[in-house]
C-alpha cells in the first residue's frame, strides 16, 4: 500500500462526471494523505475536506471521507467549484516519475459509519489504467500546424475547390463512452424511426454493393472521450407577446425543442491526422440540435461533431495553445436534412459573396478509427466557428463581446444570450441596450432610428435580412430564435450579425414555410424585422438589398454554375465506389443526391423571379 500512498501524494487532475458535464480542475494532496476542494452543493458553494480513511476490513483499495461538518460555506461565488451529488464518481488522472495514471473512484457504502460519504479507489483498476508513455507532443509540431503563434491559414483548412481528408482515431472504450451518453441523453440509438438500423460505418454502400464490415457483438460501435459541452436547446424566454397569445405572422419563436434530458454530450479525447501530420489530445464531442438529435433516433452514425484542439491541455500541459493551422476550434456539419451535401458551404459562399460576414468551409471526408481501423464516416463540411480568427479577418478585431442568442427581442433576459467571450466579464450592457434600442418609443422615426443605429450594424441586419430571405431559410431568426451570433465590434461599438447552421437554406420544401420577400407576415414577437419593416427608411434598405442580391450573387446564371461546380466536385465521395456506406449517411438513394442538384438549379430560378417583383 505504501507505494499507492507516494503516488496519491503527488498532484491529482480529477474530473467530476456530473449528470450534464465533465469538469476538470487540479488539487493538491496534503501530506495527511486529504483532499481539499471546492464544490458546488445544492446551489451553494463551499470548501470540504475529503479525508484519507483507512480501511483495514478491504485492502484491495483505499478510501477517502467526507465528513459532513468539514463544509464550509464560501462568500466568493465567482470561484469554479467543482459539483458534487450522493451518486458522484470521480475519475482520476495522476502522474508518477512522468507518467500518467487514471483510476476511478467510486462512491461507497460503509454500513459501519453512516456520518459521511466514502469514495473507494479500486487498486487493480488503478494498475491496469496506467497511461502509457506516448509522447505528450506529436512529433510532427511545429509552429505553422499547431502553435497559436502561427497565422489562421484558410487556405489549407478551408481550400476551395478541393475535398480533403480528416483522420480521427479514438480509443475503443472512450468512443463506448461517447455512445453510452448519448444513450443516457437522447435515448437508444435508432429507436425513434428511420433508416440507419445501428449498422456500423463500413456497411452497404449507398449504390446498393455488399457491406464490407461486420456489426459489433454489442450493435454499437467503439471510441474516445472527451469533455462534452453542447448546449442544451431550452425554449427561450420573450417568444410569447404580452398579452399571451399566439404570435401573428412567422413562429411561436420557440426554437427548437429540447429533445434530450438537458444534458449535453460529453467531451472526449482523440488523435487527429490531416496532410500526414497527427495532432494529439484532440477533445472531441457530438454537436447539434435536430441534425444530432434525429440522426440519432434513425440509427445512423454520421453525427455532427465539433473539435477543440486545446480542451485538455489541463490534462496534458504540453498541449497548451494547440491549434490547428491558426485555428482552436472547427465544426464538422454532417449534411442533415440536405440531399445534395452542399447547402453549408454553398450558403456561407452566398452570404460572404453579398456582403454579409459568415463562416469559412470547406468539404471533408471523414475517418474515424475507433479500434477497428479507418471506417468512412461521410462527407462532411468544415465550419469554421466565430472566434478570434474570423472575428478577426472579418471585423479587424476579436476582442469585442461574442454572443450565440436563443432570442426573438420580444423581451429581455441575459439567460437569452450565451456569452462566447469575454465569459469572465459579466458585462451584457451592449445586449441589453439593444434590446432597450428596439424597444424604444417609434413616434419619432428619425430619433428611434438613430437609437437604433448607436447600438446596432443595422445596414448589415438589413443585408443579412435581404440575402436570407431571398434565397430561403426557416431555420433561423424570423421563425426560429436561434442559429445566429451578435458580435460588438470594437471599431465601432455596434452589434454585428453573424448567420449559423445553414444546412437547411436554399429550400422552400423542407420544415416550415420559409418567409415572403415581402415580410408582411412576420409579426411583432420577431420586433427586430417587424420594426424596421414598418419603417420606411429601412424598408426600403432592404428591398434595394433584396435586387442587389438577385443582380449580383443570387442568380440563375451564376448560382447553376457554383452548383453544379460543388455537385460535381463530392460526387465520387458521396456515391459510387468511394461514397457513403449505409449505416452512416442520410441519403436514401443514389438518385436523391442527383435529382437535389435539379431542385436547386429550379429553386434559384424560381426566387430571381420572385425577388423582381417585390416592390
Amino acid at each position: 500500500m505504501k507505494k499507492y500512498f507516494v503516488i496519491f501524494s503527488l498532484m491529482l487532475c480529477i474530473e467530476l462526471l456530473t449528470a450534464n458535464h465533465v469538469q476538470s480542475a487540479c488539487i493538491s494532496i496534503g501530506d495527511n494523505l486529504a483532499l481539499n476542494m471546492c464544490v458546488t452543493y445544492k446551489n451553494a458553494q463551499y470548501g470540504v475536506v475529503l479525508s484519507f480513511y483507512p480501511n483495514p476490513a478491504d485492502t484491495s483499495g483505499a478510501y477517502w471521507k467526507l465528513e459532513p461538518s468539514s463544509f464550509r460555506q464560501l462568500s466568493d461565488d465567482s470561484l469554479s467549484c467543482q459539483t458534487i451529488d450522493t451518486d458522484l464518481t470521480l475519475n482520476v488522472c495522476a502522474e508518477y516519475q512522468g507518467v500518467r495514471y487514471r483510476f476511478q473512484l467510486d462512491k461507497y457504502s460503509n454500513s459501519s459509519d453512516s456520518g459521511g460519504l466514502y469514495w473507494k479507489a479500486n487498486l487493480n483498476t488503478f494498475m491496469s489504467a496506467a497511461a502509457s508513455s506516448e509522447s505528450s507532443r506529436s512529433a510532427g509540431w511545429q509552429e505553422e500546424t499547431h502553435s497559436d503563434k502561427a497565422d489562421p491559414n484558410y487556405d489549407i483548412v478551408f481550400k476551395e475547390g478541393s475535398v480533403l481528408r480528416m483522420d480521427i482515431s479514438i480509443a475503443a472504450s472512450d468512443w463506448q463512452t461517447m455512445l453510452a451518453d448519448m444513450t443516457s441523453i437522447y435515448g437508444e440509438f435508432g429507436k425513434s424511426g428511420g433508416m440507419g438500423n445501428g449498422q456500423q460505418p463500413g456497411g452497404q454502400p449507398v449504390n446498393g454493393q455488399a457491406p464490407t464490415g461486420q456489426l459489433p457483438a454489442n450493435g454499437q460501435v467503439p471510441g474516445d472521450r472527451p469533455n462534452g459541452q453542447i448546449p442544451a436547446v431550452q425554449p427561450p424566454t420573450g417568444q410569447m407577446p404580452p398579452d399571451g397569445q399566439a404570435p401573428a405572422g412567422g413562429d411561436m419563436g420557440g426554437g427548437m425543442p429540447d429533445l434530450g434530458n438537458g444534458s449535453n454530450p460529453i467531451w472526449m479525447r482523440c488523435n487527429l491526422t490531416f496532410n500526414g501530420i497527427q495532432w494529439n489530445h484532440v477533445g472531441i464531442r457530438f454537436k447539434g440540435n435536430s441534425s444530432l438529435t434525429s440522426t440519432w433516433g434513425s440509427g445512423i452514425y454520421k453525427l455532427p461533431f465539433r473539435l477543440d484542439f486545446e480542451e485538455f491541455d489541463d490534462l496534458y500541459p504540453e498541449i497548451k495553445d494547440q491549434r490547428f493551422y491558426g485555428f482552436k476550434e472547427l465544426s464538422l456539419s454532417s449534411g442533415f436534412s440536405d440531399d445534395s451535401l452542399i447547402r453549408e458551404k454553398v450558403t456561407a459562399d452566398i452570404f460572404r459573396d453579398a456582403g454579409v460576414p459568415a463562416p469559412r468551409t470547406a468539404f471533408y471526408r471523414l475517418y474515424i478509427d475507433y479500434g477497428e481501423g479507418a471506417k468512412y464516416f461521410g462527407l462532411y463540411t468544415m465550419v469554421e466557428i466565430p472566434d478570434k480568427p474570423m472575428l478577426k479577418a472579418q471585423f479587424g478585431k476579436s476582442g469585442g463581446n461574442l454572443y450565440k442568442p436563443e432570442t426573438s427581442f420580444a423581451s429581455y433576459s441575459e439567460a437569452s444570450f450565451d456569452k462566447e467571450s469575454n465569459k469572465d466579464k459579466g458585462d451584457f450592457s451592449d445586449v441589453s441596450a439593444l434590446f432597450n434600442a428596439i424597444q424604444a418609443d417609434r413616434s419619432n422615426a428619425v430619433s428611434w432610428r438613430s437609437g437604433l443605429e448607436s447600438t446596432l450594424n443595422v445596414d448589415g441586419f438589413l443585408k443579412w435580412l435581404a440575402v436570407n430571405t431571398v434565397i430561403q431559410n426557416w431555420d433561423t431568426y424570423g421563425q426560429m430564435a436561434h442559429n445566429y451570433y451578435l458580435y460588438n465590434n470594437p471599431e465601432d461599438n455596434l452589434l454585428n450579425w453573424i448567420p449559423w447552421d445553414n444546412n437547411m437554406a436554399l429550400s422552400s420544401k423542407s420544415g416550415k414555410s420559409p418567409l415572403s420577400l415581402s415580410l408582411s407576415e412576420v409579426g411583432t414577437n420577431w420586433t427586430l424585422i417587424r420594426y424596421l419593416m414598418d419603417d420606411s427608411v429601412y424598408k426600403a434598405t432592404y428591398t434595394a438589398y433584396v435586387r442587389k442580391t438577385v443582380s449580383n450573387v443570387f442568380n440563375p446564371t451564376r448560382m447553376q454554375t457554383i452548383y453544379t461546380a460543388a455537385h460535381d466536385l463530392i460526387r465520387p465521395y458521396v456515391i459510387g465506389t468511394d461514397g457513403e456506406v449505409t449505416g452512416c449517411t442520410n441519403l436514401k438513394s443514389t438518385a436523391a443526391f442527383d435529382t437535389e442538384l435539379d431542385y436547386l438549379n429550379t429553386h434559384v430560378q424560381s426566387r430571381y423571379d420572385e425577388a423582381l417583383k417585390l416592390n
